[in-house]
């Protein structure tokens, strides 16, 4: 006898539907069971994938207090949890990050073995002013702010010969990055101010000659 062939849409016609509870009745349960063992077989795979993922966070060089970038995230790691961390932004804002993040991106833990960072101020002097006094005063003036630190000390590099003036960088190293690098680049930067003005040492800004043609009326 040939056998004959009936697709899912005739079984779900009512001509059929004995058909369907008598004949294939045992081979849709069969599915039904299968169907249900696939899915607990991919959420007890979901449940080792996730351990797995938890276990290997706790191994990464990641802890609380650490300053870290991570999934775009820049802040202070403040808690821990087997599913995610909390950052806290130097702004006060609170980053959930996935742990899954934590493993399959690049971290970058800026205080892993030490805390001590580097933060830069750059500026500009006129041409003509001379460079080594200038370079002297900025390191001084850098080691007016108790959060800076002696060693290493503030150096200052001239980096650029600049359109409108000489750039030179100054550097220096603070310990407590979690308090904030914008504060201290700003209470450096007002100190410079002063000081220059007090000493005469010009900061040049953007000047453009304008020259204007006048021509003869054409006859």
């Amino acid at each position: 006898m040939r056998a004959s062939r009936v697709t899912l849409s005739q079984l779900m016609h009512p001509e059929h539907a004995n058909l369907l509870g008598n004949v294939h009745g045992g081979w849709i349960m069969k599915l039904v069971d299968e169907a249900g063992a696939l899915a607990s077989m991919r959420h007890a795979q979901r449940k080792v994938v996730t351990v797995a993922i938890d276990s290997m966070v706790f191994r990464q060089p990641i802890r609380i207090g650490d300053l870290i970038t991570a999934d775009n995230q820049h802040g202070v790691v403040t808690r821990i949890t087997t599913r995610y961390a909390v950052l806290r932004s130097l702004a006060g804002v609170e980053a959930i990050i996935p742990n899954d993040a934590l493993v399959t991106t690049t971290v970058l833990n800026h205080s892993y073995t030490d805390k001590q960072v580097r933060v830069a101020v750059r500026l500009q002097v006129a041409y003509g002013t001379q460079i080594e006094p200038v370079q002297a005063l900025l390191a001084e003036i850098a080691l007016r702010q108790p959060r800076v630190l002696r060693e290493p000390g503030p150096t200052a590099h001239l980096v650029n010969f600049a359109d409108n003036g000489i750039e030179i960088e100054l550097g220096f190293w603070i310990a407590d990055p979690e308090q904030g690098t914008q504060n201290i680049r700003s209470d450096v930067s007002v100190e410079i101010v002063r000081e220059f003005h007090a000493r005469g040492i010009e900061i040049p800004f953007p000047q453009r000659e304008v020259r204007v043609i006048q021509g003869g009326a054409s006859r």
